[in-house]
């Protein structure tokens, strides 16, 4: 199927003078959650309420789709690993997915304990996941299906998002403890970092070198974790503390995160702390945001049928 590209559409900058980007939509056939990016200008995207996978090519505009064999199966989080797969969560399901787009394989694998899954992240052969529900850190061997559960160590704790550190960890938030959480993967131990600013909402995470960045949606914040020295900083974003800022992705030098109330795009280069605006022509929340090879921002509006492309002028 060809996807029908929509007319470019000119961004709101706001910083007088300077360059406009454009958004170029892409028409689907239902409403996209997740997407990641894979090699050869693919983009992979959930579709909760058809229960499939999608592939975007970039270059044609063409879409295949994979159905995924649960029903209801509760599509969550989406990463392209090296290996060919592209791994999701099936959090109703209580499922992890796997796709190989080359062949249009498609595994499931019952999670341990029954865990619902949300967050999927690959290292080697296996398979981290959050599992905020049962307050614990899932892995998952695909190649012999066994898996582990790892409890939090305080009761009640949710864990949500999960991201690679790179440096032998995986890195979640405690949104009603206010902290950010640390999984050794060598030790099977936790640790956590008390966040400065009280209720700060964490909500969702993106790492770039030894700088962890995430949004803090109750009080309408950008904030950074240093991985090494376990520093924060907080800024305060450009629409206040009542923007509700949330998806979250880096590019090789800047950060971009959207500010919900209302949607619209923040560009922020952290070398000189500057912070640029960017009008969407959407008023709902986008549900996840991308880079792909060429450094290009993805967009995957919650409620529309759309996929966008943030193109420099």
């Amino acid at each position: 199927m060809r996807l029908w590209q929509l007319a470019l559409l000119p961004l709101m900058v706001g910083i007088m003078g300077a360059a406009m980007p454009c958004l170029r939509s892409f028409i689907l056939a239902a409403t996209a959650g997740d997407l990641t990016l894979g090699p050869g200008a693919m983009v992979y995207f959930t579709q909760p309420s058809r229960d499939q996978i999608g592939q975007l090519n970039q270059v044609s505009g063409v879409i295949r789709t994979f159905k995924v064999p649960s029903s209801h199966a509760g599509l969550r989080g989406l990463t392209w690993s090296n290996d060919g797969w592209v791994t999701f969560a099936e959090a109703r399901a209580r499922k992890i997915g796997r796709l190989a787009p080359a062949s249009g394989e498609l595994r499931e694998f019952p999670t341990v304990e029954g865990l619902a899954p949300d967050i999927p992240v690959v290292i080697g052969r296996r398979i981290y996941f959050s599992a905020p529900d049962a307050g614990a850190i899932g892995m998952l061997e695909p190649a012999s299906g066994e898996g582990v559960a790892f409890a939090l160590p305080q009761p009640g704790s949710r864990p949500q998002t999960l991201v690679d550190g790179g440096d032998g960890g995986l890195y979640y938030c405690l949104r009603r403890r206010n902290w950010l959480g640390r999984f050794d993967l060598r030790t099977d131990r936790f640790a956590q970092y008390p966040i400065p600013t009280p209720g700060a909402g964490a909500c969702a995470m993106a790492i770039s070198g030894t700088a962890l960045y995430f949004t803090e949606s109750a009080v309408g914040k950008l904030a950074s974790f240093d991985l090494v020295s376990h520093a924060f900083k907080e800024w305060r974003s450009p629409g206040g503390p009542n923007s509700h800022p949330c998806a979250i992705a880096i590019d090789r030098t800047s950060v971009w995160y959207e500010e919900t109330s209302p949607a619209r795009l923040i560009h922020f280069v952290p070398r000189d702390r500057s912070f640029v605006t960017l009008a969407l022509p959407w008023d709902s929340p986008t549900s996840a945001l991308a880079i792909d090879s060429r450094a290009r921002l993805w967009l995957a509006p919650a409620g529309a049928n759309t996929l966008a492309l943030v193109e420099e002028p």
